[in-house]
């Protein structure tokens, strides 16, 4: 949704004039690089000069050449996409026009592959909205929990972020339009345990999805470390319910509650378990951080 709207054929009229003015105003733009060589983007204040009040006008006609483009390859990673820089204008001409956050950034990830540049789309949206009055961004942006859902993707499947796509599933499924899994997913995610049991289940998504030996491989040492972290989760909280019942500190109780319940005081992988200096359950067994989950 916009504020206001400008007559097509002046965007048309305002972007043929800016292509055709290129080699007079090179030095007004800001460079950028892309897979086939080097790309410019305007430099938006000289935009907002030139266009002489009909900034959104143009923005217009920038999303109408994305939408008209045939760029379907993906880039290097690390690279931005050429139609990055008009997507990225677009919204610094006309800051609150959706589309190009909410179309444009799925492109750049998916289509594209450009991941880098579909985020920093994302995070310019973030931001905005953050910094305007909430009835502002009702009014503007009703589906504000749309982008959110793209940023719980783009982090969980290509950061491999689990916690910062659970932050962004989250703020989707306050929204009265979002649909009802999301509420049911937060719920879940919330849950005692929840976070790290739909960790399992994405990281047995990407097991199954890889074809590459060397990334199956390391989807399945971080499967193993996700069962580590999990097994000393439980591991803690049962060790709490026991100290509750005996009614003493845990130093005293850990011996007791590894006779009970541990006797070879080893984990199912053969690490040895001890209190840590935080008096609680521990185990030695290596384990490294998992989709964005401590590993301690």
């Amino acid at each position: 949704m916009r504020e206001n709207g400008w007559p097509p054929m002046a965007a048309f009229l305002l972007v043929l004039a800016a292509q055709a003015s290129g080699n007079l105003a090179g030095r007004l733009k800001i460079p950028g690089t892309q897979k086939s060589g080097t790309v410019q983007k305007w430099d938006p204040r000289v935009v907002h000069w030139m266009a002489s009040g009909y900034s959104l006008a143009v923005a217009d006609g920038l999303w109408i050449r994305f939408l008209q483009g045939e760029e379907l390859s993906w880039v290097a990673s690390g690279v931005r996409a050429g139609s990055f820089y008009d997507l990225d204008l677009a919204t610094d001409l006309d800051p609150w026009f959706f589309d190009p956050y909410q179309a444009g950034a799925a492109h750049l990830v998916v289509i594209r592959n450009d991941i880098d540049g579909g985020q920093a789309l994302l995070d310019k949206a973030m931001r905005l909205s953050s910094e305007a009055e909430p009835g502002r961004v009702a009014a503007l942006w009703p589906d504000l929990w749309w982008l959110h859902l793209e940023l719980a993707y783009l982090k969980l499947f290509e950061r491999k972020d689990l916690l910062a796509a659970a932050r962004h599933f989250e703020a989707a499924s306050r929204s009265s339009r979002a649909p009802a899994y999301l509420r049911h997913l937060t719920a879940r995610l919330n849950s005692p345990g929840g976070i790290e049991e739909v960790g399992a289940k994405v990281l047995e998504f990407f097991i199954r999805q890889a074809t590459d030996p060397v990334l199956r491989d390391r989807y399945l040492e971080q499967r193993r470390s996700l069962a580590v972290i999990m097994y000393v989760r439980a591991l803690r909280s049962e060790f709490n319910r026991f100290r509750a019942g005996a009614g003493e500190g845990p130093r005293g109780a850990w011996p007791r509650f590894l006779s009970a319940r541990v006797p070879s005081g080893l984990d199912p992988w053969g690490g040895r378990l001890f209190l840590n200096p935080s008096d609680l359950p521990d185990s030695d067994t290596p384990r490294e951080p998992v989709l964005g989950l401590p590993s301690h």
